[in-house]
């Protein structure tokens, strides 16, 4: 195990915010940064030193210097696509890697993507397969930041591509309660409870493992309509309806995260999407 004391966390959100809670209780000193005045105060009272900072894409806000000056950066911000462009997000981790190049010596850093840079294949896709191009990926802002971090930082890095993200208020079945005919519920799930997703961020932070990416979902991939017919049960949705006259779409992919689990040797908290742990529900 790596010995670190010292890390600063790019955007103390939904995860990045638990993530650094949890690093704090292990005696840490941990960075955040938030885009929002407001929270400041919360990341304060939770002991992560604060630091109000922007890349809107180019950086903004005072501290950059000492934010950076850490141990290990974890880069946790969302690509902000539909909003802003498929541009946005490169440009963003462009003008981070510039100032860590110019910055004192950061040994590690962790970039949170997501398994969305695959294509749909309607089969089995892993870390190596199908190989990625600007052609060939069903995200092209993630993976341009992908390649960016691959080639311009000099020290060790690590990229966790994350499925999709849930628990406790992340319903996966509040998003289409109520909704008719959907054509996707045979579609398997690629999702990751937000406590496996935190606990694999804190392993990998330790880990001497560098320069390597891993696929983090969990193990069983249920269909949709499973998932969403149960959690429209389980919380008083109303339930969708599903089109089974529509012929099997290819449309998906099944994300393997067989490489983290040996890598790490680690063990999900919750391997199936059936059983995750949720708090309340919004509509």
């Amino acid at each position: 195990m790596e010995k670190i004391n010292t890390v600063s966390i790019l955007g103390c959100g939904w995860l990045g915010l638990p993530l650094a809670k949890a690093l704090c209780q292990m005696g840490l000193l941990v960075k955040g940064s938030t885009t929002r005045p407001e929270k400041l105060p919360l990341l304060e009272k939770a002991g992560i030193k604060p630091f109000l900072l922007t890349l809107s894409p180019l950086p903004e806000g005072e501290g950059w210097a000492g934010f950076l000056d850490t141990e290990a950066l974890i880069i946790n911000i969302p690509p902000q696509t539909e909003k802003k462009g498929p541009d946005f997000h490169p440009t963003q981790i462009q003008a981070l890697l510039e100032m860590v190049a110019n910055s004192v010596p950061l040994p590690k850093i962790i970039f949170v993507s997501a398994t969305s840079v695959y294509p749909d294949t309607g089969e089995w896709v892993t870390e190596i397969s199908p190989a990625l191009s600007a052609e060939n990926t069903g995200n092209p802002a993630l993976w341009q930041a992908e390649q960016l971090l691959r080639q311009a930082y000099k020290g060790d890095w690590l990229i966790v591509r994350l499925g999709g993200l849930l628990g406790y208020e992340r319903i996966p079945g509040q998003y289409f309660a109520g909704k008719q005919n959907l054509r996707t519920g045979h579609i398997p799930v690629n999702f990751i409870h937000r406590d496996d997703a935190q606990a694999i961020l804190q392993k990998l932070l330790f880990t001497s493992l560098s320069n390597e990416i891993f696929n983090a979902v969990s193990p069983l991939h249920p269909p949709r309509q499973v998932v969403y017919l149960q959690n429209a049960a389980a919380f008083g949705f109303p339930p969708p309806t599903f089109d089974e006259s529509m012929p099997l779409s290819k449309a998906y992919k099944l994300v393997s995260g067989e490489k983290l689990q040996k890598a790490l040797n680690y063990h999900f908290v919750y391997p199936d999407p059936l059983e995750y742990r949720y708090e309340k529900k919004i509509i």
